[in-house]
């Protein structure tokens, strides 16, 4: 990644090729991104084959691990609505990238961001199908990492298969399903003041597309 280093860098043709082989997924009412623009244009194509027109919200916390590398600081909000036409960049912090420095962000804080700022924002969406297009290590360090993210398999069994554990990193443009809830477990932390904060715990249940979870209209997240 060093070596290849480019300020915001742009989906590569072999990108381009995965994310339109990608199945179409339906009845999805809102896709969200990452406000890079590999993953801006990952998402772009892949709701060009939903044949359906969401809507399409670009979120500063969703952006990969952040800091030290180029190609993971943003373009400034007026290229990006310059080039993305269909997009909502009003979630964005700033006109200018000012989150990236120098220093590589920590694994702690990237969970953090992912789970607080990420994934609980999700959890408030009115929409029940919804599409989220981010990265490897922002998904690794906020769903294994944080201690209240929980995931599960609720995937079916076929006895000539070999299941991939749940807590593998994601591959370039590979596609899961979950079904997202809170859980009624309150995981109580204490703050250096003396005061308790309660953070609710998000359970990611993975599943297989096409299964009873849709059939009963359970909220369901696609990532990419």
């Amino acid at each position: 990644m060093k070596q290849d280093d480019v300020l915001d860098a742009p989906l590569t043709e072999k990108g381009k090729k995965e994310a339109l082989s990608i199945t179409p997924i339906p009845n999805v009412g809102l896709v969200v991104s990452s406000p890079l623009s590999r993953a801006l244009e990952t998402a772009d194509l892949v709701s060009n084959i939903q044949q359906q027109h969401p809507k399409r919200i670009c979120v500063e916390e969703f952006r990969e691990i952040n800091g030290l590398l180029l190609n993971a600081k943003r373009s400034c909000v007026g290229e990006l609505q310059d080039k993305f036409l269909l997009w909502d960049f009003s979630q964005l912090s700033s006109q200018q990238d000012d989150l990236w420095t120098s220093e590589l962000e920590s694994q702690q804080a990237c969970s953090e961001r992912g789970y607080h700022q990420g994934f609980c924002w999700l959890m408030h969406r009115p929409e029940e199908y919804i599409i989220l297009v981010t990265h490897g290590g922002l998904l690794r360090f906020s769903m294994t990492q944080h201690s209240n993210t929980k995931s599960g398999d609720g995937r079916l069994q076929r006895e000539t298969e070999e299941r991939r554990p749940v807590s593998k990193r994601f591959g370039n443009c590979e596609v899961r399903r979950y079904q997202m809830c809170w859980d009624d477990e309150q995981v109580d932390s204490s703050s250096s003041n003396g005061d308790i904060n309660t953070k609710p715990t998000i359970r990611l249940t993975e599943v297989d597309f096409n299964t009873e979870a849709e059939e009963s209209g359970a909220e369901v997240e696609s990532s990419i």
